[in-house]
């Protein structure tokens, strides 16, 4: 049977604050204990593994220079020399995750994501989809450097393209203590508590995003909303897509969010028309895996949105 090995990965661009939480977290556990660390860094920034903290803490360090030979077989072939109870895999940012493959017996714990905040708003303009490939494959992403009040207010604005983009992940803020506290609020634009929810064109994302975080607070609620159907083959009749058309990233990366309508009011509905709505959100409330369904009450013909693609990239 082939032994796995526990391994972490952190990635974030060059200078984002790997390095540094990577050291502290090791310094910080008893892990050192119980055997080797392998440390695989695939770039090299101002803060160094120094030989005396390896050699306290019980680890090794690889370096790998370019993608190129950052093969499955060259890793395993580290692993039968090193022999580790653990590896920490510290990314480079600027590397294609679709290209990489790990050995068999990397056994992927955890997958963080590192965002220096001074940096980001620049670099998020002009690599917009390199950040977002990040974010897809990370559990946690933690932001770092963000100064001050104004600048938390910043950072809310990217909520929505963030959450959209993984809406499992978990978002975080370091301070300089190391401490982490919540990178977005949780305030809705609606009163969820009301009878029937109405949402505004430009609330879309932030009540779809919502209803995955916090699924049971819609139970059997009434939503009110305009949308686009869109009609597909893949669903029975009379079933067909309410949404809306979204872009997180740029023009080549428009998707459609929504969920599944049943046109129980026999409407005649065309392919990427528009309609406002007024359904109950039916779904099973102990199957979190269980489809949320709209069940409509009233259809109505409705203008297209000011925006008819969601646009969370401004």
């Amino acid at each position: 049977m082939l032994q796995t090995i526990p391994t972490y990965i952190i990635d974030g661009m060059l200078e984002s604050g790997k390095t540094t939480f990577i050291k502290d977290t090791i310094s910080s556990d008893d892990f050192f204990k119980q055997g080797t660390t392998l440390i695989i860094a695939c770039e090299e920034g101002i803060v160094e593994y120094e030989d005396d903290f390896l050699e306290q803490y019980h680890c090794v360090v690889k370096y790998f220079d370019n993608q190129n030979d950052f093969t499955a077989l060259n890793l395993q072939k580290i692993v039968n020399e090193t022999r580790p109870k653990r590896i920490v895999l510290e990314l480079n940012g600027m590397w294609d995750l679709n290209l990489i493959e790990f050995p068999t017996s990397f056994k992927i714990y955890q997958f963080i994501d590192f965002i220096d905040f001074q940096t980001f708003p620049i670099y998020f303009l002009n690599m917009r989809q390199k950040y977002l490939d990040i974010v897809k494959q990370s559990d946690v992403v933690v932001f770092i450097n963000v100064l001050n009040d104004d600048e938390k207010a910043k950072l809310e604005t990217y909520s929505s393209s963030f959450k959209l983009t993984n809406s499992k992940a978990q978002y975080m803020v370091m301070n300089k203590q190391m401490q982490l506290f919540n990178a977005f609020k949780n305030e809705l634009p609606y009163d969820i508590k009301s009878d029937v929810i109405k949402l505004k064109d430009e609330e879309f994302g932030i009540w779809y995003i919502d209803t995955f975080e916090n699924r049971n607070d819609y139970y059997n609620k009434i939503i009110d909303l305009n949308v686009m159907a869109f009609i597909s083959s893949e669903l029975p009749k009379p079933y067909f897509v309410a949404g809306r058309l979204v872009m997180t990233c740029c023009s080549n990366d428009v998707q459609l969010y929504g969920y599944i309508c049943s046109n129980t009011l026999n409407m005649k509905i065309k392919d990427r028309s528009w309609w406002h709505i007024k359904a109950k959100m039916i779904f099973d409330k102990d199957n979190p895996n269980k489809e949320i369904v709209l069940e409509p009450i009233l259809m109505e013909k409705a203008k297209p949105a000011k925006e008819e693609i969601l646009d969370l990239t401004k």
